[in-house]
Parts: C-alpha cells; structure tokens; sequence
C-alpha cells in the first residue's frame, strides 16, 4: 500500500508540473500573441488617415480564431484536470471514450478489454487514480514506445483490481 501511495504521489506532481507546462509554455503565450495582435489592431484604428479596413477585418478574423483555439485548450487541460465525463458516464464509458480518441489522434489501435466494470462505481478517489494511471501511460506510450498497436485491460473482481497495459513498440531497459 506505501508503494501505491507513493506512486499516487508521484503521479500527482507530474501532472501538476504538466500543468504548469500546459499554462505557461500553451496558454501563457497564446494569450500573449493574442494582445499583441489586438494591439496592432488598435494602432492601426489610430492612424485614422491610413486606415486599411480589409486588412483590420483579417486581423480581428485572426484573433477570434486564436481566443477560439485558447478556449479549446481550456477546455483539454480542465478535462485532463477532471474530466466530467469520469464522473458522469464512469470509469468505463471514460476508458473506452479516451482509449477511442487516442487511437484516433495517433492512428495507433487500441484494445480495450474491461471486466467487472460496470454500470456500479468504484470509489471516486479509485476511479480517478485509473483514469490517471491510463492517461499517463498512453501519454509515454505515444511518445516513446513507437507501437503498432496498444493494449489497454481492466479487471475488477472484489477486492482484487487489475490493469495491465501492453504495447508493441521499441521498448526500453529498466
């Protein structure tokens, strides 16, 4: 239990150091670009002389889909956070969504295999710590397994829980 404790723990801090990667290297400079971008709208409004309405209309064009693209980042990084669908549909129906749009955004396939989860809940803290220990893995697994295929199972039979998560790819030494 101190070993799963600690992993918990160390898992917890990666995704608040990704976070922090997240704000700070996505957003941070989004946001940045998108006054600067604003700012030069407005000199040009000010130099009412000069004033070249098709190429302020591209530029405002251009900024709506910057605040667009911002808030789908917003969106992705309060799902990473937690996501409401974990919630609402369960550990299951999340697994099966998220292992879905992985294979999708990475063009890799994705077994799936769940048993014993249902329609009845795990403790939410259990769930969540699944839910993490999944993501994370197919988060290495795009960016350093290089597989074909990947493979996702998920058995609950009181009390026992298992995960087991497989990959063709390269490998590496432990």
């Amino acid at each position: 239990m101190n070993w799963l404790s600690g992993q918990l723990i160390s898992m917890q801090e990666k995704e608040r150091e990704r976070l922090a990667r997240d704000l700070h290297d996505g957003l941070g400079q989004d946001i940045v670009a998108q006054k600067l971008q604003l700012e030069s709208v407005l000199a040009a409004l000010s130099h009412k002389e000069k004033i070249n309405l098709p190429q302020i209309k591209l530029n405002i064009k251009e900024i709506i889909g910057g605040i667009e693209r911002i808030g789908e980042e917003v969106r992705r990084i309060s799902f990473d956070l937690m996501p409401s669908m974990l919630e609402s549909l369960g550990l299951k129906n999340t697994l099966e969504w998220m292992s879905e749009q992985f294979s999708i955004a990475s063009g890799l396939k994705v077994d799936l295999e769940i048993y014993g989860v249902g329609p009845e809940r795990l403790p939410p803290n259990i769930e969540v710590a699944l839910f993490r220990v999944f993501q994370e893995a197919l988060n290495n697994i795009s960016k350093h397994a290089q597989p074909s295929r990947v493979s996702l199972k998920l058995s609950y039979v009181y009390p026992k829980l298992i995960a087991v998560i497989a990959d063709d790819g390269q490998g590496f030494e432990p």
